[in-house]
């Protein structure tokens, strides 16, 4: 009789646990082509990341089919400060009107899918900042006419809502 109570217990105590098992890698990286997915780096990881755009494939075997007209790159470091938090410092050539800058973001985990579908979805947090360190322009009409060093700066805030439907299967609204 002893046996069964202390089954029952344990049970009992533990049944709420069962229902919180997460569910792990909406997607398989922190990027889904360019974007931000929902993921975070886990605590301790470093990702150097670079990235870029080429050109159009159009221009043919002069430009070599766009390899050598690359475009939008970027050099950066990630850094996983818990398994819900991550910051990253990173360095772009744009080829938009602001074509330098440094940025930096935070990537926050604020929710994160369920298997018993009590969180049906994953929700994370982007916070990004980007100074442009292009040469002043003398026009005020002109994008990078600076005319304080505060209107060198660009904030970006995110919300990230993924849902993984299957094993091969995850969405993202940003």
């Amino acid at each position: 009789m002893k046996h069964y109570l202390y089954f029952i217990i344990i049970l009992c105590f533990s049944y709420p646990m069962l229902g919180q098992e997460k569910i792990h890698q909406t997607f398989k990286d922190t990027r889904v082509i360019n974007s931000h997915s929902v993921e975070t780096l886990r605590k301790g990881f470093l990702d150097f990341r670079v990235t870029h755009r080429f050109g159009d494939i159009g221009g043919g075997w002069p430009s070599f089919y766009g390899l050598e007209t690359a475009s939008d790159i970027l050099f950066g470091f990630e850094y996983g400060i818990s398994d819900k938090v991550m910051a990253g410092l990173s360095r772009t050539k744009g080829s938009g009107p602001l074509k330098q800058s440094i940025n930096g973001l935070v990537k926050y985990r604020v929710l994160t899918q369920e298997i018993d579908g009590r969180n049906p979805f994953s929700l994370t947090l982007l916070g990004t900042m980007s100074y442009s360190t292009m040469q002043k322009s003398p026009i005020p009409s002109d994008l990078n006419y600076f005319d304080k060093g505060v209107h060198r700066l660009s904030y970006h805030l995110q919300f990230l809502i993924a849902s993984k439907v299957t094993e091969r299967f995850s969405f993202q609204f940003g």
